[in-house]
């Protein structure tokens, strides 16, 4: 039986290896479908700034 703390460890490796391996393959699907959604959320959090950079401006 293994130590609680070692049990513990183990359980947290793999469920980030989980996780990253599900976090991969589910951006290798989407970037065959939309190869520029990375340059799209990039644009449109730019937007965003500047869009509260100029609000602030105004007050």
């Amino acid at each position: 039986m293994l130590e609680h703390g070692k049990l513990e460890q183990l359980m947290c490796r793999t469920a980030r290896k989980v996780v990253l391996s599900r976090l991969q393959q589910s951006w290798q699907g989407l970037n065959t479908e939309a190869p520029q959604l990375p340059e799209l959320m990039y644009r449109s959090f730019l937007r965003q700034v500047s869009a509260e950079q100029q609000s602030s401006n105004i007050r």
